[in-house]
């Protein structure tokens, strides 16, 4: 079976995975390409279950509600035999990870202060 992050993987028979963007302990990002638009999106899978699978599903649902400039848009989210995934509008800049690093800052101390 082909992995949910490998490239050419089709999810929802919409989003075409091009690589895996970033990984972090709970989850991953793959940029994707909305085969129905054109458009690029970031596709997020969870990692591992955990018991995480309710707030994931509890975040797409926020998302969904939610229409402001300043927050990512939701393009859309399901479930499939690898667990629940969200797409959402690409938004191309450096990770959080390389703007704190560019700050000296250390990832605590960035969330800390936030």
């Amino acid at each position: 079976m082909q992995s949910p992050f490998a490239p050419g993987f089709v999810v929802a028979n919409r989003f075409a995975i091009e690589h895996e963007h970033a990984r972090g302990a709970m989850g991953s990002v793959a940029r994707a390409i909305d085969t129905t638009t054109g458009k690029p999106v970031a596709l997020k899978r969870l990692l591992n279950d955990a018991g995480n699978q309710a707030r994931f599903r509890q975040e797409a649902r926020l998302l969904a509600r939610l229409d402001d400039p300043r927050i990512v848009r939701l393009v859309e989210h399901g479930e499939d035999e690898f667990g629940p995934w969200l797409a959402m509008e690409w938004i191309a800049g450096p990770t959080f990870e390389e703007v704190i690093a560019g700050q000296g800052m250390r990832r605590e101390l960035a969330i800390e202060d936030a």
